[in-house]
């Protein structure tokens, strides 16, 4: 089993007993409430351009702070044809 599969299989059983989770992410520490919401973290928002083949992806330049429900960064064109998430 994998650390992943081992921590997703940890933590879900966490929620299941009402309690907070909280995991490394890729910008740093992300963490759940009991009813499994995300209380805190940073989220970076990315473009996706899927003309054909494989989907590209690109930073905007913004990011979401979920605990403080603030945006920072600064925004930078998307490539033609990219759909924001």
């Amino acid at each position: 089993m994998s650390d992943h599969s081992r921590t997703l299989y940890n933590n879900m059983g966490l929620l299941l007993q009402n309690k907070k989770v909280t995991e490394i992410g890729t910008f740093g520490r992300l963490e759940w409430d009991a009813q499994g919401a995300k209380s805190s973290g940073l989220i970076e928002m990315w473009c996706i351009k899927a003309t054909s083949g494989a989907p590209e992806f690109a930073s905007s330049g913004l990011f979401y702070d979920v605990k403080s429900q603030q945006l920072s960064g600064s925004y930078t064109q998307c490539p033609p044809a990219a759909v924001q998430p």
